[in-house]
This record gives structure tokens, C-alpha cells and sequence, in this order.
């Protein structure tokens, strides 16, 4: 039983480990910061928690007709990939020494799609 009793064990420490409880508690400050207002930015967050939801009962019903393993890796591939892009966007705009503190209107709006994306793969 011992490589079930890992992957009984590894599979929530990979759950965390992706950062979902940052991003989750953090949206308001993280939109506040890529330039969206304050009421903007709890509007974001709302926003967030709706994907959530409704992601969370399309895998409910969906994991019967797709299976939990190609479910599982279908969302990390997704969530590898929004997490890579999200890191080079705000890499290229915030590394820049000339760049101001906010980010280009269509760029914020890309990453918070993102976001969004990665709330639903999870």
C-alpha cells in the first residue's frame, strides 16, 4: 500500500503548495495593486468566488463522465500554464526600471482573465 499512502499524502501538500489560499485571500489587494480601485478590486474578488463556485460544480458533475485522473491532469496543466503567464506579464511590466506602479489597462485585465482561469482549473 505504500504508493497509495504517498499519493494519499502528496496530494494535498501539491493542493496548497499551488497557492490557492493566497490568491483567494489576497485578490482584493492583489487587484488593488495591478490598478483596479477599491471597489473595483472587492468587485474582482466577488467575481473570483463566482468562477469558484460554478468551476467547483462543473468538476462535481463532470468528474463521473471525464474521470478523476484526466480531470487532475488537465487542471494542473492549465493552472501550470496560467501561473507561468501571469509570472512573465508581471515580470516584464514590474521588472522594467521605467515602468510606473500600475499596470497597462488591457495587460491588468489579462491577468485578472487569468486568475480567474486558474480559479476555475482548481
Amino acid at each position: 500500500y505504500r504508493p497509495q499512502l504517498i499519493i494519499t499524502i502528496l496530494m494535498p501538500f501539491f493542493q496548497q503548495f499551488t497557492g490557492i489560499n493566497a490568491i483567494i485571500f489576497y485578490s482584493p489587494v492583489l487587484f488593488s495593486s495591478l490598478g483596479a480601485g477599491d471597489k473595483t478590486a472587492l468587485e474582482s474578488s466577488a467575481i473570483v468566488g463566482a468562477v469558484n463556485v460554478l468551476s467547483t460544480l462543473v468538476a462535481v458533475f463532470g468528474v463521473d463522465r471525464f474521470g478523476r485522473r484526466k480531470l487532475l491532469l488537465e487542471a494542473g496543466f492549465q493552472m501550470f500554464i496560467t501561473e507561468l503567464i501571469v509570472a512573465i506579464l508581471l515580470g516584464v511590466y514590474f521588472g522594467r526600471s521605467d515602468a510606473g506602479v500600475e499596470l497597462p489597462n488591457q495587460v491588468a485585465v489579462g491577468v485578472i482573465v487569468l486568475i480567474c482561469v486558474f480559479i476555475a482549473s482548481f
